[in-house]
């Protein structure tokens, strides 16, 4: 942007290009450069600015790619998951699933709603029994369907066993039946499920 002939080009040391990307110029024996393309002619007029020909084309850098979103991160922009978000937030555990390397088996709103109101509203109250309930649905290690499948057993985060099996009816977690798979985050992975896992009483 903006109506720049040679000697103006050749006095700055970079330019702003028009989608806010930056130009690198400099000059030596071999002549002044655009970045590394060389210019070879200059000073091209017309009504609404200037054009100088330059014999290399001008790649923009590689964008950086956005990180990729943690597990606590998919959970609290998923629909299916805004129970389970609300709990997550009630029991301080969001921050703990955005780092570590974890498989969570994630309940839906739907699975929550298996829940009588007065039982959910009193768990959401307690954090310290909400914290040992989220907890009983994460595994230490961040396993794929095909991964959990070849196991029989998965020992919780909160040093619990969960049981895994398969029937004609589908894959389950103790009595919970996984309904979507292989939600990959950049720390692990989250597999759904149909009904919230009960820690068993101790």
């Amino acid at each position: 942007g903006g109506s720049l002939t040679a000697d103006k080009v050749l006095s700055s040391t970079t330019l702003t290009t028009a989608n806010s990307l930056e130009l690198k110029v400099s000059q030596n024996a071999q002549g002044a450069f655009i970045n590394d393309s060389k210019i070879i002619a200059t000073d091209i007029l017309a009504n609404n600015g200037v054009i100088h020909a330059i014999d290399t084309v001008l790649l923009p850098p590689a964008a950086t790619p956005a990180p990729s979103p943690s597990i606590a991160d998919l959970v609290l922009a998923d629909a299916r998951f805004s129970t389970l978000k609300v709990a997550l937030e009630a029991a301080g555990l969001v921050d703990v699933l955005k780092e570590g390397n974890f498989t969570v088996f994630a309940p839906t709103n739907e699975a929550f709603a298996k829940i009588p109101a007065a039982t959910l509203n009193a768990l959401l109250a307690d954090k310290t029994a909400l914290a040992q309930v989220l907890l009983y649905h994460v595994v230490g290690a961040s396993l794929t369907a095909d991964k959990v499948l070849a196991q029989s057993t998965l020992k919780t985060a909160n040093n619990l066993e969960l049981k895994v099996t398969q029937s004609a009816k589908g894959a389950f977690i103790n009595d919970s039946k996984i309904i979507a798979t292989d939600i990959v985050a950049n720390n692990g992975v989250i597999h759904a499920i149909d009904t919230v896992l009960l820690p068993p009483a101790r």
